[in-house]
């Protein structure tokens, strides 16, 4: 399969702004026959400010738009940043899975989202950590399971939004 992959959808100023130039690319490479099968997002969140930001109703639309241009949808690199979230390791835990909750909620009643990618599996080996360190030292915490591969409120979150999405036909 065939994906152009993208990130930027989901939250700030120019949200709307890139999802719509994505569906004018999509549909560019289609009137082109360019062989194009899905649409990758990379869904890198903040749980600092997704609740506030997030327009549940307006990204719901474009994966619409998307799966109604014959594209499967796969999530490919999901994390969720804590930047501007309190040091206390149980505080952002509970605000990351939230992210998780509230974004697979959504994404996840399109039955054209086929995959769910997170960006790694545990936060000893996140790029966020090497990359982006918090500015207070903390080490960052974005993904389902601690350094030690132990599972956190982001896994129980993602696992209950995936019992909770409607079936949907594998690829």
């Amino acid at each position: 399969m065939l994906l152009i992959n993208e990130f930027g959808f989901e939250t700030g100023d120019d949200a709307v702004a890139r999802r719509r130039s994505m569906l004018k690319a999509i549909d560019h490479l289609k009137s082109r026959n360019v062989p194009v099968h899905a649409l990758g997002v990379q869904a890198h969140l903040n749980a600092a400010w997704f609740a506030e930001t997030f327009d549940a109703k307006a990204y719901r639309s474009f994966l619409r738009q998307v799966a109604a241009r014959g594209l499967s949808i796969f999530i490919t690199e999901m994390d969720v940043q804590d930047d501007g979230l309190p040091a206390d390791v149980a505080v952002r835990d509970a605000a990351v899975a939230e992210v998780y909750a509230r974004y697979l909620s959504v994404a996840l009643q399109e039955p054209a989202v086929k995959v769910v990618l997170s960006f790694g599996l545990s936060d000893r080996y996140t790029w966020l950590q090497e990359d982006y360190p918090r500015e207070d030292g903390a080490a960052r915490r974005p993904l389902p399971f601690d350094e030690d591969l132990r599972p956190k409120p982001a896994y129980a979150a993602m696992l209950r939004a995936f019992r909770q999405a409607p079936a949907r036909r594998p690829l």
